[in-house]
């Protein structure tokens, strides 16, 4: 796994096309830019603003490499080591020791005041755990919720208010409320009985009657002259009814027989 990391180097991007690298191999080419990446990297990272002394440049890429560096004027001889071209300042790239040290410190700033703010907000939350009206909270509802029960009501617990009671239902009697199995509903009529003992459409065929079936109201099935009387009312109320059809309506109809 790579390790964050807020320190860095530029490396301009038309570096490959520098006139100091012109007429060089492709392996010279690659070689004096692996070794001035290798170069800027130590002097950012010890913050030498450019400076790298003779033991460490002796070990900056390969001895090809370091000459042709020093001869395409990547870097400059000086006493104890050498002096890296244009490092930092208006004419570098890379960062100086005292940008570094700035930049550092803001960071440790920031992190301080971060610090402060989860340590306050953690103090914070302490506090509001260890409020004798919080930490009584929980045992104040299961006092309550004991109380209601021992009169069988349910009492909702609020801030200082008191819900009305509600009556509790024994399980028998909520048990009638669920709605009936598909075992339960008739396949013929859609009643709530056994299908071979329909009331509406009547016995089933080699059908024999279950001792323990559900006794529900047979379903009233209404005759076509009733229902067309009715439905004549309707539009005669809404006021859409034939002149025929009122005519007909002052008729006596026969009394239906259920």
């Amino acid at each position: 796994m790579v390790r964050p990391n807020w320190n860095y180097i530029r490396v301009d991007n038309e570096l490959p096309d520098d006139d100091k690298l012109d007429g060089l191999s492709p392996h010279d080419h690659q070689a004096v830019i692996g070794c001035l990446v290798i170069a800027w990297a130590f002097c950012d990272r010890q913050r030498t603003d450019g400076f790298i002394n003779r033991a460490r440049w002796s070990k900056t890429g390969t001895p090809g490499a370091r000459r042709l560096v020093v001869s395409r004027g990547f870097a400059v001889p000086v006493d104890g080591g050498v002096q890296m071209h244009n490092y930092a300042g208006e004419d570098g790239h890379q960062r100086s020791r005292a940008e570094i040290e700035e930049l550092s410190a803001k960071r440790k700033k920031a992190g301080a005041a971060g610090g402060h703010k989860k340590a306050e907000n953690r103090s914070k939350a302490l506090a509001l755990a260890s409020d004798p009206p919080l930490a009584n909270a929980t045992h104040t509802v299961l006092a309550e919720a004991e109380a209601g029960s021992s009169d069988n009501t349910a009492t909702l617990p609020g801030a200082g208010r008191r819900a009305a009671p509600v009556e509790r239902r024994p399980p028998a009697s909520r048990a009638a409320d669920r709605p009936p199995s598909a075992a339960e509903i008739c396949s013929r009529c859609g009643g709530r009985h056994d299908t071979g003992d329909c009331p509406v459409r009547g016995p089933a065929p080699g059908h024999q009657r279950r001792t323990n079936a559900t006794t529900v109201p047979a379903r009233i099935v209404v005759p076509p002259e009733v229902a067309e009387r009715g439905a004549r009312a309707a539009r005669a109320a809404l006021g859409i009814l034939p002149a025929d059809d009122q005519a007909a309506d002052d008729d006596p109809q026969p009394e239906f027989e259920w």
